[in-house]
């Protein structure tokens, strides 16, 4: 189960936030084994969505600039 927010702006019986993860083909690389991780936050009020690609064979990495989940 996700984290579920309540606020003056989200329905009365709170809102599970999405986090989800799949694998994709690399950018930079093409392998097939590189993860994408979409997810959303409570910020301000807001409800804001991020990703993020990681890559365990290139190491490439690549995010949209708010993504700050610690990993």
């Amino acid at each position: 189960m996700g984290i579920i927010v309540f606020g003056s702006c989200v329905e009365p019986g709170g809102m599970e936030l999405d986090d989800d993860s799949y694998e994709i083909t690399c950018p930079k690389c093409a392998s097939p084994y590189a993860c994408y991780r979409r997810w959303e936050t409570l910020d301000g009020g807001a409800i804001n969505p991020h990703w993020r690609i990681q890559c365990p064979d290139c190491g490439h990495e690549d995010s949209d600039p708010f993504a700050d989940d610690g990993s």
